[in-house]
């Protein structure tokens, strides 16, 4: 009778796991159908990434639609046999969702892939990279984002800096939009600066750096390739001063992740007071082969703006999540009080 009562709550633990929503990060290539080969070579004008308003697509430099990409929960994910964007080459990805870009074999990346966010104009905010957050608009308005800056006025009137890997800062020291978030978890963008208004007039904060995850099922291979999503400067001068956004979020997953001649990978904070950005690199050996030239997380250089999160891990480290172990802990207390009053 004991017997059968266990068998049946072990059963009912391994369902409970097995319908617990698994982490957002990373993706998997064979989970997708395949868009073909993409090969972008062309030099003149950028291609575009667009992850806002419906179907998410990548444009042509002359505004062509060339591939339309699916939505999985907050990402626009577009998956391809192989994937090269040649030496040159710029493509930038805008929109309110992420952006996955997937290879069921290699990506290699030697022009410059970025989600930057945008810098404020007066005062017009920045808009964010893909998946980041919009900067607050003139006068006080707060940026986009869980770790959005605050505006603010005053004399001097600094609007507080987004926040993601590391904290914004406000001009003053002390600390602006919050860091949050893990790439392990959830592939998200940073945040966008504060607005901020006096008597010499009003400005607005930047656009928080996007989102990007980069997966192949064989390699990522830099040569000389950028990608990055800095975050945007806010408007203003001295004595009025919008928030920067902070930098975005770089996810990178392959068996391996190689690099060769001048290769940048980096998600820096926006002037004035931007914190920096996430990057997570998965890897079967949980290392990079070869050096990266510039990789950074930088803050902004004054204000109270902490820098962010560059972080290395194993492919096959995936971790359980959070919600299941509790349940599980629960449900294995549980067994074990039944099994004593039996």
């Amino acid at each position: 009778m004991f017997q059968a009562r266990y068998s049946a709550q072990i059963s009912l633990a391994l369902w409970v796991l097995s319908s617990t929503p698994s982490f957002a990060a990373p993706l998997n290539p064979n989970d997708f159908a395949s868009l073909g080969s993409l090969s972008l070579t062309q030099t003149v004008g950028d291609y575009l990434f667009d992850t806002g308003n419906g179907t998410p697509v990548l444009k042509a430099p002359d505004g062509s639609v060339l591939y339309n990409g699916v939505v999985s929960g907050d990402i626009a994910v577009f998956n391809f046999d192989s994937v090269s964007i040649a030496s040159q080459v710029t493509v930038k990805a805008t929109g309110t969702l992420s952006l996955g870009l997937l290879s069921l074999s290699s990506i290699q990346l030697n022009g410059n892939l970025n989600a930057n966010g945008f810098n404020a104009n007066n005062g017009t905010p920045g808009e964010g990279g893909a998946g980041g957050g919009r900067g607050g608009a003139a006068p006080f308005g707060a940026g986009e984002g869980s770790g959005g800056g605050i505006g603010k006025g005053g004399l001097p009137g600094f609007g507080d800096g987004g926040g993601f890997g590391g904290h914004g800062g406000n001009g003053f020291g002390d600390v602006g939009g919050i860091a949050y978030g893990d790439l392990h978890l959830k592939l998200e963008g940073g945040s966008g600066g504060g607005a901020s208004a006096n008597l010499f007039g009003s400005v607005a904060g930047g656009g928080g750096g996007g989102a990007i995850e980069l997966g192949a099922l064989s390699s990522i291979d830099f040569s000389a390739g950028l990608l990055t999503a800095t975050g945007g400067d806010g408007s203003g001068g001295t004595a009025l001063l919008g928030g920067g956004g902070s930098g975005g979020g770089l996810l990178l997953h392959a068996p391996t992740i190689s690099f060769t001649g001048n290769t940048t990978v980096s998600a820096d904070g926006g002037g004035a007071f931007g914190g920096g950005g996430r990057i997570l690199f998965l890897t079967d050996s949980g290392g990079l082969s070869g050096e990266i030239t510039h990789l950074s997380v930088n803050p902004a250089p004054t204000g109270g703006a902490v820098a962010g999160v560059i972080e290395y891990g194993k492919l096959s480290a995936v971790p359980v999540p959070a919600s299941a172990w509790l349940m599980l802990s629960a449900l294995t207390g549980y067994l074990g009080l039944r099994r004593k009053a039996a």
